[in-house]
């Protein structure tokens, strides 16, 4: 058996080699921007199974940092701010309301009603409860976006794995063939 290597493919292995060493930042950042992404989207689908949400709403909560060739992370956040009950209402029965946080049927919520409070300048309508002990308002919330992400986030991390790598193979091709 003979081996042999020819200098023209020799030298043009080197200049791929090169090229990948010299673009090895921009081939991860490209890839784990991708799969975050793609994460987003996904962390979204997942969320709106569990609670009664719009699509808009929950994309608009989860955060997204970059990556950049000099800090090569990425990572998908949900803002942590508390979700007023109102979001959840689907209508009236007499004095009671009509809540859909998961999907499914409706749950009453007695002895509460509607209010309006002030809140950043705007008035916003809240359900709200009087507690009997203290006579104060209690307003009553739903579970929020970033608490159901704390649950989906164990559920994609596998998938999100399996996303960054087939994206780093992709942009590493990409990379081979001049791209």
């Amino acid at each position: 058996m003979k081996v042999s290597i020819n200098q023209n493919q020799l030298n043009e292995t080197q200049v791929m080699i090169k090229g990948i060493r010299l673009n090895g930042p921009k081939i991860i950042a490209r890839s784990l921007n991708a799969t975050v992404t793609k994460g987003r989207t996904l962390s979204s689908k997942k969320i709106r199974e569990q609670v009664n949400l719009k699509a808009a709403y929950v994309k608009s909560k989860l955060k997204l940092k970059r990556a950049t060739w000099q800090r090569l992370q990425a990572s998908i956040s949900a803002d942590s701010r508390g979700l007023i009950l109102m979001n959840y209402a689907t209508g009236t029965k007499g004095d009671d309301f009509k809540v859909k946080i998961k999907k499914g049927r409706a749950k009453i919520v007695k002895n509460a009603f509607l209010t309006v409070i002030y809140a950043g300048g705007r008035k916003i309508d809240v359900i709200a409860r009087s507690d009997p002990r203290t006579g104060k308002l209690d307003v009553l919330y739903g579970p929020s976006v970033s608490q159901v992400f704390n649950t989906v986030r164990d559920d994609i991390d596998t998938e999100l794995s399996n996303m960054l790598e087939a994206e780093a193979d992709k942009q590493l091709a990409a990379s081979l063939r001049g791209y």
